[in-house]
């Protein structure tokens, strides 16, 4: 993982690009906000990857989640939205071990 210092512009908003290189080489560029630190963007360096933004966070059981999604599927723009989330409703500790 590395993060390049120089700030790109994300829609409107300044960003900060990590790359992650994955072991089989794949590389994922994700663009994060300096002041909320929110995802905005990734980009994955696969043949025909598209990019994909997020936005609209919102709080859902102590954590921001993006409701809403926008990428491209077979060439087609496709935003997808979030209805309704919850966080682990009706998980326990035992499922966890």
């Amino acid at each position: 993982m590395s993060l390049d210092n120089s700030l790109r512009v994300v829609g409107d908003t300044p960003a900060y690009p990590v790359v992650v290189t994955h072991p089989d080489g794949v590389r994922v560029k994700a663009y994060f906000d300096p002041v909320t630190g929110y995802k905005l963007k990734q980009v994955s360096d696969v043949p025909n990857g598209s990019p994909t933004e997020f936005g609209d966070y919102r709080e859902v059981g102590g954590i921001k989640i993006p409701y809403n999604t926008k990428t491209i599927l077979l060439g087609v723009p496709v935003e997808l939205k979030v209805n309704n989330a919850t966080a682990n409703t009706g998980l326990t500790n035992e499922q966890f071990k």
